[in-house]
């Protein structure tokens, strides 16, 4: 079973368990547990390890090693790439190592990107202070020709695509990206992905999903969010979370995932909510 056949058995188990507070904590320790599984299931040989404990603040680092992880992880390639952010991701490459013997193989950000890039074929830019931008960027970048990763400064690769100019303000610029890139996408699988920093940028990339941040409180973003949910086929999936900009004091986190799952409509739809999880691909 793959990391997202498991997300899809988590999806099918939803009318049993979505309205269970023990239900909510399980998906979100099974999450967590997903890189464990793939791993496992896929027995590379070789743990390309990037150690970011004490990084913070950084989204655009965050994005462009996010997304240069994936798509490393989608090459057939007897290696796989895995960033520590946490203790606990340091406790689970740990049991891995010791389960599987596998070979641990450390490099910094820029040190892992010098040894990828013979594989990969160009980058497409954005511009840091147009947050959702970023979402556009690992979306056009997942589903180019051959391997790109999304950045936004120059890494020396072939530019594929500059963003830096496009003046849409966010509603405008995902209208752009369904149209642009919905037809390229993983058609069962949305990205949720908050812009205030982005830590689903790898699986975005590895399994060529459209990502947005739109808010389900706000009238304009509720409608094209609703477009898109509504384009999901049965089974389909929402993976990811809301934003912090779309919460405010009354409106509480949980509250805006319950927002979400009202959208959904009668179609067998899942929400797998996730904020903090890497190393999903």
């Amino acid at each position: 079973m793959s990391i997202y056949a498991t997300v899809q058995y988590l999806a099918a188990t939803r009318h049993a368990t979505r309205n269970s507070q023990l239900a909510k904590l399980m998906l979100c320790l099974l999450l967590c547990l997903l890189p464990l599984a793939g791993l496992a299931l896929t027995a590379p040989t070789i743990v390309r390890v990037v150690d970011l404990r004490g990084v913070t603040g950084q989204p655009e680092l965050e994005t462009w090693l996010g997304s240069l992880q994936g798509q490393l992880n989608r090459q057939d390639d007897p290696t796989v790439v895995y960033i520590i952010r946490s203790p606990g991701d340091a406790d689970l490459l740990n049991a891995l190592i010791s389960m599987y013997h596998l070979q641990r193989t450390s490099y910094s950000a820029r040190g892992l990107l010098a040894v990828a890039k013979p594989t990969l074929t160009g980058e497409v830019l954005y511009d840091p202070a147009k947050p959702y931008l970023r979402n556009l960027a690992l979306t056009a970048a997942a589903v180019a020709a051959g391997h790109v990763v999304a950045s936004d400064s120059d890494l020396g690769l072939p530019i594929t695509l500059d963003l830096r100019a496009r003046a849409d303000d966010r509603l405008t610029a995902y209208k752009w990206a369904l149209a642009q890139y919905g037809a390229h996408t993983d058609a069962a699988t949305v990205a949720l992905a908050p812009e205030s920093g982005n830590l689903l940028a790898d699986v975005i990339t590895a399994r060529k999903l459209l990502a947005v941040d739109l808010n389900p409180n706000d009238a304009a973003e509720k409608g094209l969010l609703t477009q898109i949910i509504a384009g999901l086929p049965e089974g389909g999936r929402l993976l990811g979370d809301v934003d912090d900009r779309c919460c405010d004091k009354v409106m509480t986190r949980d509250l805006n995932l319950y927002t979400l799952s009202t959208l959904f409509g009668d179609k067998d739809r899942t929400l797998v909510p996730s904020r903090a999880t890497g190393n999903l691909s």
